[in-house]
């Protein structure tokens, strides 16, 4: 009996960190990926001289198209200087499942929406960062960084969030003045 028990415990051993890694693989890999989307957005404003949005939609009335986008997906514009429209560059990047972005902390806790008209008369009203044509953002440049988490968490159509792993949460901090963003 005691031989069997052991041979559940050292297989539990080995199991539940296997299971647990699953979850965080998820949310670096999401990370990287909106790390990677914001240093894109700064590369298009500066190559092509125009301002470039991140729109990170937190409540169900942001996001146009919306179906469970809100604190779960993000999308690149840029303004077309001839129209005044914001042409997306890209289609809505949805999160993994069980990864959403903490409306909680940082730049998402008190954002100023407002309204970007995209191409197919699309009104999104929400939060964004904008690159500028020198790289700089939209972001307060009185605050050293902003902070952007994202988290092992659940996130409801009403933008509702509930962490569930607390200790599973990964930090994206952008330099308003640059307009570089580093994952922590």
């Amino acid at each position: 009996m005691l031989v069997v028990m052991g041979i559940i415990a050292l297989a539990l051993g080995f199991l539940i960190p296997a299971l647990g890694t699953g979850a965080g693989r998820a949310l670096e890999g999401d990370a990287r990926q909106f790390t990677a989307a914001l240093e894109n957005a700064r590369q298009i404003a500066i190559a092509e001289r125009t301002r470039t949005r991140v729109l990170t939609p937190i409540s169900q009335e942001s996001p146009p198209l919306a179906e469970n986008l809100p604190l779960r997906a993000y999308t690149v514009a840029s303004l077309d200087r001839t129209t005044g429209i914001w042409k997306q560059r890209a289609k809505w990047n949805r999160l993994s499942q069980s990864v959403a972005f903490n409306k909680n902390v940082g730049y998402l806790k008190d954002p100023v929406p407002e309204e970007t008209k995209l191409s197919g008369a699309i009104k999104y009203t929400g939060p964004y960062i904008e690159f500028h044509v020198n790289g700089s953002t939209s972001l307060d440049p009185a605050t050293p960084a902003q902070l952007i988490e994202l988290a092992d968490a659940i996130a409801d159509n009403a933008g509702t969030f509930r962490a569930k792993n607390a200790s599973l949460r990964l930090q994206v901090t952008i330099d308003p003045l640059t307009g570089s963003a580093i994952m922590k």
